[in-house]
C-alpha cells in the first residue's frame, strides 16, 4: 500500500495511467476461456459477478490481482 507524503496531493502520488496494465487469464476447470485486461478484471471479473464468454454465462468465484487469474465456474442456467 502507497501513503501520500505531506505536501503532496493524490494525484501527484498515484499513476491512474498503469491502472490497466498486465493481462488476466479467465480459468474454469483449469481451461483458459480467455485472457483479459487488469481493466477489465476489475471492473467486470470480481467476486459473484456473472462474466459473459461467447454464448455463456459464468460465476466468478475468484479475482487473484497477484497471480492475474480470474477463477469461474458456469452459471445456472436459470440466469
Amino acid at each position: 500500500m502507497k501513503c501520500v507524503r505531506p505536501g503532496k496531493s493524490a494525484v501527484q502520488e498515484v499513476k491512474l495511467s498503469s491502472f490497466g496494465e498486465g493481462e488476466f487469464r479467465v480459468v474454469c476447470d483449469g481451461e483458459v476461456l480467455e485472457v483479459i485486461s487488469r481493466r477489465r478484471a476489475v471492473l467486470e471479473a470480481y467476486p459473484g459477478a456473472i462474466f459473459l464468454h461467447q454464448p455463456e454465462s459464468y460465476r466468478v468465484k475468484e479475482l487473484d490481482l497477484h497471480r492475474g487469474v480470474v477463477l469461474v465456474e458456469p452459471a445456472p442456467g436459470d440466469l
